[in-house]
């Protein structure tokens, strides 16, 4: 389970940090000026990948990889939520064309510290 979030975290990190990512901020943060645009985004790119991903960590729960008392929608959520702050935060999302990447070893830890932080699980 906690490969399969490092996983998605990796993933939505590259996402956070690329054109596309970008995008996508900027059509949430207009989804009342552009509320077609954003119902069509969300029913075809957000909401599919968020239910392959909910149910992945209810069968997790189900099968004794993540305690049954875990929310799926809230793991998530913390992961990709602390995912996204990281990006902004630290310029990688595209803010500054002088930012530069946090190394591979850098991007890890912090992504297993949100990953960690999600499944309440101590550092290590």
């Amino acid at each position: 389970m906690r490969e399969q979030l490092m996983r998605y975290a990796r993933d939505i990190y590259r996402y956070f940090t690329s054109a596309e990512g970008i995008a996508s901020l900027r059509i949430h943060l207009e989804a009342q000026q552009f509320p077609q645009l954003y119902h069509a985004y969300r029913e075809r790119v957000v909401d599919p990948n968020f239910v392959v991903n909910v149910a992945a960590l209810d069968a997790a729960a189900h099968h004794g990889g993540l305690r049954e008392t875990a929310d799926p929608v809230a793991v998530l959520e913390a992961i990709g939520g602390g995912v996204l702050i990281h990006a902004l935060f630290s310029q990688h999302a595209g803010a500054a064309p002088e930012a530069t990447a946090p190394s591979e070893d850098q991007l890890e830890a912090t992504l297993m510290n949100f990953v960690n932080l999600a499944l309440d699980t101590p550092r290590t």
